[in-house]
Formats: structure tokens, sequence, C-alpha cells
């Protein structure tokens, strides 16, 4: 697919935190390669199906998210599996990279030994709670980051129970981090350095809650949900709230 980024590779680690930033950059015109284990990619086996059809060809979430991708398998645990893997990053602008934190170090890919391969590449690594912290080990779902991030606490009318926006399904915690990873790894780009992005879909969350960073930064107050508006420090007017 041609587009404004046709001139970058992109090599993904197929995983549903990397999918949607990996299908941005392929619907802008990147070439990007997504690298599955010989089993094929976890997503392989998401609802919905084709038909009756429940093959690892077949999921249609599969296929929303890798639409415009190349593929390729390789066995990251076996010597040549990994010498192939840093071969495409020897050709690639950027990795996106969705492992478990310490992941990749566990297999001998470390980030030295990375960078060893393209100095310049961006590598972005999307965890739940990042790299580094007392929240790093930590395991996420969209449910767990809509919570922690906010989203539930300031959706929905004054008088409702901290509920999910919307419904909590369709890994909407791993849009917003993919679309920071994005933005991210282009603007680095525009560095011409190689860099490595420690991105926490957590961090995501929490900075997709207009106001209610700065607000608690500037004034010390807490956003509260206001029925049928935006959510703010200042309470819904009586004439709002629903009958």
């Amino acid at each position: 697919m041609s587009g404004t980024l046709e001139h970058l590779t992109v090599v993904e680690l197929a995983g549903p935190r990397t999918e949607w930033c990996g299908k941005l950059f392929a619907q802008a015109g990147a070439r990007v390669v997504l690298v599955e284990p010989p089993g094929g990619a976890e997503t392989r086996s998401y609802a919905p199906w084709l038909g009756e059809r429940r093959d690892r060809e077949s999921s249609l979430h599969f296929w929303h998210y890798n639409t415009d991708k190349q593929s390729i398998a390789l066995d990251l645990a076996a010597e040549e599996g990994r010498e192939a893997f840093l071969g495409l990053l020897g050709e690639a602008d950027i990795l996106l990279d969705g492992s478990e934190r310490g992941g990749l170090a566990e297999l001998g890919l470390t980030r030295e030994v990375i960078e060893g391969a393209n100095a310049r590449l961006v590598h972005v690594a999307l965890t739940p709670f990042g790299q580094e912290g007392p929240m790093a080990a930590w395991k996420g779902s969209d449910l767990v980051h809509q919570a922690l991030g906010g989203q539930m606490m300031m959706n929905g009318y004054d008088d409702m129970p901290a509920s999910p926006p919307v419904n909590g399904q369709g890994n909407q915690a791993g849009h917003m981090a993919g679309s920071w990873g994005f933005i991210a790894a282009l603007a680095a780009l525009q560095t011409g350095r190689g860099t490595f992005i420690d991105l926490s879909v957590h961090d995501a969350c929490a900075g997709m809650t207009e106001n209610a960073l700065p607000q608690y930064d500037y004034t010390g107050k807490v956003v509260t949900r206001r029925t049928g508006r935006h959510a703010s420090v200042a309470p819904t007017p009586a004439w709002q709230h629903r009958a």
C-alpha cells in the first residue's frame, strides 16, 4: 500500500499490544513485517470468525489488525531464528515490541544486541506498566488499564457507580497506547538517532483523561463525572441530572 510513510520499514513482534500501532504504520504506507512465532500469532485465535470456520486462518480480528502487513514465522528461541530477526532489524527503521518486560533479553536479544544490529533503530517497547518502577512487574488488561488510568471514574452519569466507558472490550487501552507509540516513533525518527521508547499502556491511558492531570497539578482537585459533559472539578448543574 503506497502512502506517506512508504519509505519506512517497521518490524512488529506479533501480539495484541502492538497490532494497532503496526496497523497505523501499514495503512500510512510503511512496509510492516509481522514476526510471528512458529505456531502463529496469539490473536489468530481471537473471535469473531469467518462463518463456521474456527482455524488460525479465519480470525476476522487478526485480518482486521494485520491488513497490509507482510508476515514471517521465526522461532526466537533458536539461534537461526534470532539471526534472521536481527537481519530484519538491520534493514528496519522501527521495531514494535509488545513482548513482556525482559522477554527479549531472556532469549539473548538484549538491548545492546539489538542496537548492535542497527544503531539507528527506533525501538518501541509496549508493556502494561513500563520497564521500571514499582508496578513494572504487574500484569494488565483492558479493564485494569481503564480503571487505573481514570477512564472508569470519568465516564457515565453523576449518580452511577464506576463503570467502563462504552464497553470494556476491544482493547481500548491498547488502542490508546498504540496511537502514542505511532506518534512517539515518528518523533524519534526526526532525531536521526537510535532511540529506545519505554511506553507504558497505563501511562497512555492516564494521559488520555483530558484535563484530569492538569487540574490536579494546578489546583489539587480531582475531576468527577458530569452527566452528558466532560469530566470536571465543577459539579453537574441540578437541571442536567437524569430524571
